[in-house]
């Protein structure tokens, strides 16, 4: 972690899209949401808004974040640090809360798909 706080905003972004790549909780739910994309039958344009949609709630947390920083990087530092250090150590707890639902979820689509 101290290694990756002191790269360039450049090799952050860099960064950032490959382990979002590679991270099974964002892999779990963009493959729940492709399967509900692609279950609901949906025409070229309406497919296109339910991605861009499907993305823009995903990275509202991100982008949100880095507009508060670039805003006032004083005032963000404090709260941002408090966070960070809550989820490094709430990681596995949170991922576990996440595969949850998203298994209960994708349980209940099954199910429901069975009795339709």
């Amino acid at each position: 972690m101290a290694s990756i706080s002191s790269v360039t905003p450049v090799k952050a972004a860099l960064l950032g899209a490959a382990l979002s790549g590679a991270n099974p909780k964002n892999l779990a739910l963009t493959f729940a949401a492709s399967a509900a994309i692609a279950n609901a039958r949906l025409d070229g344009a309406d497919a296109v808004i339910a991605v861009l949609t499907f993305v823009a709630i995903g990275s509202v947390t991100v982008v949100g974040a880095v507009v508060v920083y670039l805003l006032s990087p004083a005032k963000a530092a404090r709260p941002l640090a408090t966070v960070r250090q809550f989820m490094a150590q709430n990681n596995a707890t949170i991922m576990m809360v996440i595969l949850v639902i998203l298994g209960a979820k994708l349980i209940g689509d099954a199910v429901a798909g069975v009795w339709s």
